[in-house]
């Protein structure tokens, strides 16, 4: 009977032998004792252990966007790369948590745990783009030495 249980917009989620159980109003440890509860009519000893996972978009310079689901316990970096992680043209540094209110940049750290950011369900992690220049460094490398090159042409014409 273990799993992961996704709670719908009502608040309601649906559980084994239990049916559609409301959790809109009950704190971790109030849900987790009320199903102890529950399941004693069909276990002995029941244990369980309940997680609140965030729900967000990962989108931007990752090879899979999409939903995702961010365990709190998981690292931002863990949550990036369950959207395959970042392309080559992405920025590795740096996320962007997007609300409908507003946007603000968050940097990627290994090390940060998705409970000690502010990130919630329905946010999004925008991973940007770099820019066309960091992308393309020979290119401009290369334009600049032909532009230099005509600079000194024409300059040696003139004397």
């Amino acid at each position: 009977m273990s799993g992961d249980f996704k709670v719908d917009e009502g608040g309601h989620v649906i559980l084994p032998r239990l049916g559609p159980v409301d959790v809109r109003h009950l704190s971790l440890d109030s849900l987790k004792q009320k199903l102890i509860e529950s399941y004693r009519a069909y276990l002995k000893n029941p244990t369980i252990d309940v997680t609140l996972l965030r729900q967000v978009k990962i989108a931007g310079a990752v090879r899979n966007p999409g939903a995702y689901p961010a365990d709190p316990a998981a690292r931002v970096a863990d949550v990036i790369a369950l959207a395959g992680g970042v392309t080559p043209d992405g920025k590795q540094g740096e996320i962007e948590l997007v609300r409908p209110a507003d946007r603000t940049k968050l940097k990627l750290r290994g090390d940060v745990l998705v409970a000690d950011t502010p990130i919630r369900s329905g946010d999004q992690l925008l991973v940007p783009q770099r820019s066309w220049i960091s992308r393309n460094p020979a290119l401009v490398l290369g334009t600049v030495t032909a532009i230099t090159g005509v600079i000194w042409a024409v300059d040696q014409l003139a004397q």
